[in-house]
């Protein structure tokens, strides 16, 4: 993925509020944002962010954080993370160049 990519994924990254200061989100390292994510006592709301993030980045890996689950998410999340989950979720971006 090119540079210009990666910058635009972590501004999304940043918005969920629980992310903004997550390790691996920036400079984006997916690795480093899944063990971040996968601490024990984790906040609930930060490894759902994480957790729909990465399957953003590659859908088809299998992250050690768990598989994003939109419904649990939303009930979990605070109305912040749920506008930006709703805002990304439901545009049409795309990552790679």
């Amino acid at each position: 993925m090119e540079k210009h990519s990666e910058l635009r994924f972590m501004n999304h990254a940043v918005r969920f509020p629980s992310l903004a200061e997550a390790d691996g989100v920036w400079p984006w390292n997916p690795v480093r944002l899944d063990d971040w994510a996968t601490e024990i006592g984790r906040d609930k709301k930060a490894l759902h962010a994480a957790r729909f993030m990465l399957q953003r980045w590659n859908s088809g890996f299998s992250w050690e954080c768990g598989r994003f689950e939109a419904r649990i998410a939303i009930q979990c999340w605070d109305n912040c993370h749920r506008h930006v989950f709703l805002d990304l979720a439901t545009s049409n971006l795309v990552y790679a160049a």
